[in-house]
C-alpha cells in the first residue's frame, strides 16, 4: 500500500507531495475548460453591479484587449499603458491590470471605476471584468479565465504555480493537472523541477 500512495506523490520541491487523485473539482459544476466564452459572459450576468469588485480591485487586460480600450478612450495604446494599467506577474506570465487608487491601503478602486457612474469603460470592459463577481459561479468562471487566458500549458513555472493553487483550491472539469499535461512523466519531471 506505501508503495501505491508514493507512486501517486507528486514531490514539488517544497517537501509538500501533491495528490493527483486528490484534485478536488468545484460543486455544482456548471462551467468547464471548453465552455464557450459568450457562455460564460451569459452564465455570469448576475452581478447586479453593485460595484463592491471594482471598489475593491481591478480585473485582468489581456494584451488583445488594451487596443480596444484605448481606442474607446479615444488615446493611443502606449497612453492607455503608461497612465493607466500596471504590470503584474501571475502564473509566470505579465499581464495588465488597471491601476487602483489605493488612497493610502493595501487594496483600492479600479481607475476606471466611478461611485456615482460604475464602470466608466463598460461597453468595452475586459472579459475578465465581465465574468468575474460576487455571482454563484465567480470562482468558477475565475478559474476558467485562468486556464483558457492566463495559464500557459506549455509554460513549466506556470503548472507548478497552477499545482500550488490546487493545494488549497478546487477546479473545473478540465483543469487538473492530467488534463493540462497529460503525459505523466513530463507532468512528474514538472512538479519536481527537473523541466525548467
Amino acid at each position: 500500500m506505501k508503495k501505491k500512495e508514493e507512486d501517486n506523490n507528486f514531490n514539488i520541491g517544497s517537501g509538500a507531495s501533491y495528490l493527483k487523485e486528490d484534485e478536488k473539482e468545484l460543486d455544482t459544476i456548471k462551467l468547464t475548460v471548453n465552455t464557450p466564452a459568450q457562455e460564460v459572459i451569459n452564465l455570469s450576468k448576475d452581478c447586479g453591479k453593485c460595484g463592491h469588485c471594482c471598489s475593491k480591485t481591478s480585473g485582468f487586460v489581456l494584451k488583445e484587449e488594451l487596443g480596444t480600450i484605448a481606442n474607446f478612450l479615444n488615446i493611443r495604446e502606449e497612453e492607455l499603458v503608461h497612465n493607466c494599467m500596471q504590470s503584474v506577474e501571475i502564473y509566470n506570465k505579465k499581464i495588465w491590470r488597471p491601476h487602483l487608487i489605493k488612497k493610502g491601503k493595501p487594496y483600492g478602486m479600479c481607475i476606471f471605476f466611478n461611485a456615482d457612474e460604475g464602470c466608466t469603460i463598460q461597453e468595452v470592459k475586459p472579459l475578465h471584468c465581465r465574468i468575474s463577481g460576487c455571482h454563484e459561479l465567480a470562482e468558477q468562471t475565475n478559474v476558467w479565465y485562468m486556464l483558457n487566458h492566463i495559464i500557459d500549458h506549455d509554460d513549466p513555472e506556470a503548472i507548478r504555480q497552477y499545482a500550488q493553487y490546487l493545494d488549497a483550491h478546487a477546479t473545473i472539469p478540465g483543469g487538473r493537472l492530467k488534463d493540462i499535461v497529460p503525459n505523466e512523466s513530463r507532468l512528474k519531471k514538472i512538479l519536481n523541477h527537473e523541466i525548467r
